[in-house]
């Protein structure tokens, strides 16, 4: 009894994690600057592991389904994406600070957030080999 409990509130922490990032990337697809791919990529791990149907779901989908698609064929991002993610993290942080004048170890927090994030990108994604141009990330 205790197992199902703690199974069920771990889906439905999963698909709420994954709602979240699902909506975060539908807004960074008309918000400049706001990386659609690494949340729908977020969203489509939390759904495989919560909910197959909402994971079809976003297989199917006209808007996410060919970036997540494309991530399952070759789950690697060219350099040029990289920088640009990166880019976006910076640009994120910077503009939190100067808005929200946060205290120092919020201000601390963020930037190890924030630094952990291009680490990995830039560390643990594999670099696709061949493509300079960037292309659709």
């Amino acid at each position: 009894m205790r197992q199902q409990l703690g199974d069920r509130l771990r889906r439905y922490l999963l698909v709420a994690f994954g709602v979240l990032c699902l909506s975060l990337g539908a807004v960074g697809v008309v918000v400049p600057g706001l990386p659609t791919t690494v949340f729908v990529i977020l969203a489509a791990w939390a759904f495989v592991r919560s909910c197959p149907v909402l994971h079809r779901w976003m297989l199917e989908n006209r808007l996410f389904g060919p970036r997540l698609r494309a991530w399952y064929d070759d789950p690697t991002l060219p350099v040029a994406g990289k920088l640009a993610i990166i880019a976006a993290i910076a640009i994120s942080i910077t503009l939190s600070f100067i808005m929200a004048r946060p205290p120092a170890f919020l201000a601390l927090a963020g930037l190890a957030v924030a630094g952990f994030g291009a680490w990995w990108v830039w560390y643990k994604i594999p670099t696709r080999v061949g493509d300079s141009s960037g292309g659709d990330f």
